[in-house]
Order: structure tokens, then C-alpha cells, then sequence
């Protein structure tokens, strides 16, 4: 038995997934006699709908298990080319970052609370091609929001770079950069002067990146599929154990060229990275998928693409996606199974909880009881008072 894992692009955000590959996580997990792999191979997509499209491909052939990582929504989008014959197909299984992972970037020292507010500010906006569905997503929507008029399309990591160029060249152009190419962003902070104008993760939850699978690979295989989740969650417990065993070990992957493109990673600006990653909190404490989560990137689908739900055509489809595709589509049951694995692993059970309340309880019953002799004592002592007042008085 194979495992493909496809990412949908080369992205530092995608963290948690080259960690579990470079210690092997995976290997050690899965490559024993119980699951049957034999071996594991990661592969780049050119997107998060080709991700998903690899992955469903692969998953038909006889001895693979596949997973993709990527925008879990993407193939809902109708820039999708994934049939909808194949959507029935697609399960989402756990969430790797369930928060807008994308900044709006300028050489302007200004911070907005508001998209809006960009109106009069920029008159470029620069975002990725629709492979990358999220970004795509962003970039429109500033554009729309901050009624900017221009706008120019690039791939995944050359955000910064023509954000730069443009500006240098061009002093009346004032454009702004949506990236999620936390590399070149700090670079660029400190390399070149430029300034975070807007965190959309401030936005709350939302749902970019997830690891998605096949339906039969969940009923065939869950068991399998539990550890690969786990694998993860022991990757990003790895990075949020403390802030120098994720700057070493980003400093450890900056010499592992063969996992992805670490050209631009600068060791000096590292623990700048972990820092940015750390205050955006991106990665979640567990890996199921929330409702309110996938609803808000649908949301989202929804207003970029601009939906019309009276479309005689589309409207049904639409309100389907808007109504019922969470439940659809996700299925938690995975995450919860990997879980309990860790959680057994670290000695944690319903007898250990039982154990925590008891020592938790334990002062405070001790506390009730003291207060309850203390009143028990006054009350006697009051039963005495008035007892004797009254042999006095009949005295």
C-alpha cells in the first residue's frame, strides 16, 4: 500500500505537514504490518482544485491511499473544474488552519481596522491566479470592498516581489499585495520597509486549509486515516511546544531543499516568522472542522463569486451548497479517532479526568465540610444561649 499526499502548493504555511515529513512521522506511524504502507511520497499540485482532482485520481487505483491539503472548499467554487458527479466523493477530514492566513501589504505605515477604508489609498491590488482559490478569493473582495480599480494577477510567492517592483518603478502607482507568503512578508518588513495594512485572521474563524480525502478511503480505511491526522497534530504540537523548538527546527528544514523551495528562507529572519505565526494563532488545538468555520469561507465563496440565488439555473445549487454542504462534506469522526490515540498515549483517559476532578474537589469538599461544622457549632452554641436565657428567666 502507497500514501500520496498533495499539497496544493510549495507554502511555509503548510508547516505542520513538512515537519511530519522530515522526522517521519508518517513512517513511524504508518509503516508497520497493522497498516500496510509501504511507502510514503509527497507531491506539489499546481493549486488546491488540482490538489483535490490529484487525489480523488489517485484514489482509484488499486493500492494508494490518497489525501490532499488545501483550500477544502475550492472545488464549490465555480471556477472549478471538478465535475459535481464527483463531489459526492470528497470527504474533509480534518482542519490544518482554520483562520484567514493572508495579510493586505504596503511600504504605507498604516494599519486598517476596515477594507473599506483602503478607498482612496490604493490603486492596485496585486493577488494570486484563481489555482490559489483563497487568495483569489481575497484579492477580489479588497478589490470590490476598497474600490480599487486595477488589479493584477500573480502565482503563489510573487506577491511581494511585484509589489515591490511596482512601487519602485512607479511612484504613482499605490498598490497593495494580498499574500499568505509569510516568507517574503517578513523579508520584505525587514528588508524592505514594508508595513502590514491588514490581518485577516482577525476576521475570526475561517477555513483555508484542510486535509481532504475520499469517501471510500474513509469507510475502507479510517484506521490508517486516523494516524495520518495524528501525525499532523503531532506536528503542530511540535511548533506550539515552545518558540525555539520551532525557530530550530525551521532552521533545520532550511537545509532540507529536497522538501520544498527554502531559497528565500532567510535563518536571520526565523524567529520573526515564529513570532508572526504564533500571534495569528493559525493552527487550531484540534484538527476538527467547525461549523462556523466552513461556513464563513462559504460565505465568502458566495459573495466573491456573487451567487444570484434567483438564477433559475444555478439557484438550487447554490442554496444547496449554502444549506447543507457542511454537512455534507465534513466528516469529523477521523479527528476524534486520532484523539483519543494521543490522548491514550499520554496516559489521559475517562479515569484520568475522574482523578483531576477528585484532587480538584477534594480541597473544596474539605472547605464545605469545615464551613458546615463551623455552622453546626453556632448553632449549638445559640440552641445553649437561648436555653439558658430561659431557665434564668423562668428561674
Amino acid at each position: 500500500m502507497e500514501l500520496r499526499i498533495y499539497r496544493a502548493t510549495e507554502a511555509f504555511l503548510y508547516l505542520p505537514t513538512y515537519i511530519a515529513q522530515d522526522l517521519q512521522i508518517f513512517d513511524t506511524l504508518l509503516k508497520n504490518n497493522e497498516f500496510g504502507i509501504k511507502s510514503v511520497e509527497f507531491i506539489t499540485s499546481n493549486g488546491d482544485v488540482d490538489a483535490i482532482k490529484d487525489m480523488l485520481e489517485a484514489n482509484k487505483e488499486e493500492g494508494v491511499i490518497a489525501i490532499a491539503i488545501g483550500d477544502p472548499i475550492a472545488f464549490l467554487s465555480n471556477t472549478s473544474s471538478i465535475d459535481e458527479n464527483d463531489w459526492k466523493n470528497i470527504k474533509v477530514i480534518g482542519a490544518i488552519i482554520n483562520r484567514l492566513t493572508y495579510w493586505a501589504v504596503d511600504h504605507k505605515k498604516k494599519t486598517f481596522d476596515k477594507l473599506s477604508q483602503f478607498k482612496n489609498e490604493f490603486n492596485q491590488v496585486i493577488h494570486n491566479d484563481d489555482n490559489m482559490i483563497t487568495g483569489y478569493r481575497l484579492g477580489k473582495r479588497v478589490q470590490s470592498e476598497g474600490r480599487i480599480g486595477k488589479n493584477q494577477k500573480v502565482d503563489f510567492g510573487k506577491e511581494i516581489s511585484t509589489l515591490i517592483k511596482h512601487n519602485s518603478e512607479n511612484e504613482k502607482l499605490k498598490a497593495v499585495a494580498i499574500t499568505a507568503d509569510i516568507i517574503s512578508l517578513v523579508n520584505g518588513i525587514q528588508e524592505n520597509s514594508l508595513h502590514i495594512n491588514y490581518r485577516f485572521s482577525t476576521e475570526g474563524e475561517y477555513l483555508t486549509t484542510g486535509i481532504i480525502t475520499s469517501h471510500r478511503v474513509c469507510k475502507e480505511f479510517s484506521h490508517c486515516v486516523s494516524k495520518i491526522i495524528e501525525a499532523i497534530q503531532k506536528s503542530i504540537s511540535f511548533l506550539y511546544s515552545s518558540e525555539k523548538v520551532a525557530i530550530d527546527i525551521c532552521e533545520k528544514l532550511k537545509d532540507k531543499k529536497d522538501l520544498f523551495d527554502t531559497s528565500s528562507l532567510l535563518i536571520k529572519h526565523v524567529p520573526e516568522i515564529i513570532k508572526l505565526m504564533n500571534e495569528e494563532k493559525f493552527y487550531p488545538a484540534d484538527l476538527n472542522v467547525s461549523s462556523k468555520a466552513w461556513n464563513e469561507a462559504v460565505r465568502s465563496l458566495r459573495l466573491s463569486e456573487q451567487w444570484d440565488l434567483d438564477d433559475e439555473n444555478n439557484s438550487e445549487r447554490y442554496k444547496n451548497i449554502i444549506n447543507n454542504s457542511y454537512e455534507q462534506y465534513v466528516y469529523n469522526d477521523l479527528v476524534i479517532n486520532a484523539e483519543r490515540s494521543l490522548a491514550a498515549q499520554f496516559g489521559i483517559n475517562l479515569d484520568t479526568f475522574k482523578s483531576e476532578i477528585n484532587s480538584l474537589l477534594s480541597p473544596l469538599q474539605n472547605e464545605v465540610k469545615e464551613i458546615k461544622d463551623e455552622i453546626e457549632k453556632i448553632k449549638r452554641e445559640k440552641m445553649n444561649w437561648r436555653m439558658s436565657k430561659k431557665v434564668y428567666i423562668l428561674g
